[in-house]
């Protein structure tokens, strides 16, 4: 039984492996019979470069309108905007107006997030058309492209139009059927969603802390309404809730408490990768200030973490925490344990989430007191 939402994931991935194939082969047809009139061969060969070229821009312009798809969505249903993000990039609201920040999610290729609107059950808080808007404005984008494609007589302009049209239909599709690669998609999350009222409380007590943290605002402060659950659920939305509360122990310095319910939150099996990636970072830093034998710390900080912390380290202010530890009291590296710090620093004035960042940064400096060479 165990098994089974591993396997869910793998036919994920083939019917994800599948519809890109198919998809690319959709393209490469539709270039040639576009461009197979073309008689000089440099010409021919640039309008393929351009061609192919499009496809870098139609990625960027397809997660921009994917996007804004949640943003107009969600303003239309009564959230307010919070945050942009369009790969590391991100406009953030502040006290002091719109200001850009740098971040990334590992999986995404960006994030709109916003503030929802107030209700007396968080079970009520509206979520599909939120959810829905990303993928609908892909393919009311590719729809959009369908006349112009079949109007204009100039070869290179219709290949390039081809391209993005079908980056987009795809880009919509792949959004909406409920799918799960490493990160749950909007289909998933709205069938979450449709399925469970609870996953609904998840959404709005989510984007709630979110908003709070963004203000300055940590866990520890938080009220304790925001963080009820029932540990019970075990979508992969409501399996986010424990961590949440988790992390409150963390923002508490309460590791050894924080230990135990890491371990306990990644036996879930429906818990995304990038979830399960997150959470074992922190059961790790958890490990290391708790004293666990160097065998252990090992075993969690596999090859696959260590990727996963170098990627995801070059905007997360928390893998800094972690590598800091890391060296400073297993390696006994205090040189590599000083530019971490330094460098969790100097990331804090770039950081979106204020309180996150100061969370991560007094953690840092317990860290230092505590286990000084």
């Amino acid at each position: 039984m165990a098994d089974k939402p591993k396997q869910k994931k793998n036919i994920a991935k083939i019917i994800i492996f599948i519809l890109f194939t198919f998809a690319g082969f959709l393209l490469g047809m539709k270039i040639a019979k576009n461009l197979d009139t073309v008689d000089d061969k440099g010409t021919y060969l640039l309008k393929i470069a351009i061609v192919f070229l499009s496809l870098y821009v139609s990625l960027l312009l397809t997660t921009i309108i994917h996007e804004a798809g949640h943003l107009v969505m969600g303003l239309a249903t009564g959230y307010k905007y919070l945050s942009f993000r369009i790969g590391s990039i991100v406009l953030q609201k502040t006290e002091q107006g719109l200001k850009f920040k740098k971040f990334s999610i590992a999986g995404t290729g960006g994030q709109c997030l916003m503030i929802p609107p107030e209700v007396n059950n968080p079970e009520d808080v509206p979520y599909f058309w939120y959810n829905f808007g990303g993928g609908f404005f892909n393919l009311l984008s590719a729809l959009i492209c369908v006349p112009f494609i079949f109007i204009t007589q100039n070869d290179l302009i219709k290949a390039v139009l081809i391209v993005f049209a079908l980056y987009s239909a795809f880009t919509g599709f792949i959004n909406l059927i409920p799918l799960d690669f490493g990160v749950a998609n909007d289909g998933m999350n709205i069938l979450a969603m449709a399925k469970n009222p609870y996953a609904r409380g998840v959404l709005y007590r989510q984007f709630k802390i979110n908003a709070l943290l963004n203000i300055g605002t940590r866990l520890k402060d938080m009220p304790d309404k925001l963080f009820e659950h029932d540990e019970n659920q075990k979508d992969h939305l409501s399996a986010t809730m424990p961590a949440l509360c988790t992390a409150r122990l963390m923002d508490e310095m309460k590791f050894d408490e924080a230990e135990k319910e890491y371990e306990k939150t990644l036996e879930n099996p429906n818990l995304s990768k990038l979830y399960v990636n997150e959470y074992s970072c922190e059961l790790l830093f958890c490990k290391i200030v708790n004293g666990a034998p160097r065998e252990e710390i090992d075993e969690i900080y596999n090859k696959e973490l260590q990727n996963y912390v170098k990627t995801s380290g070059k905007t997360m202010i928390s893998r800094r925490k972690l590598l800091y530890a890391y060296y400073l009291i297993i390696e006994k590296n205090t040189e590599l344990a000083e530019k971490e710090y330094q460098l969790a620093y100097k990331m804090e004035k770039s950081y979106p989430i204020k309180a996150d960042a100061d969370s991560e940064l007094a953690i840092i400096e317990y860290v230092k007191a505590n286990f000084q060479i």
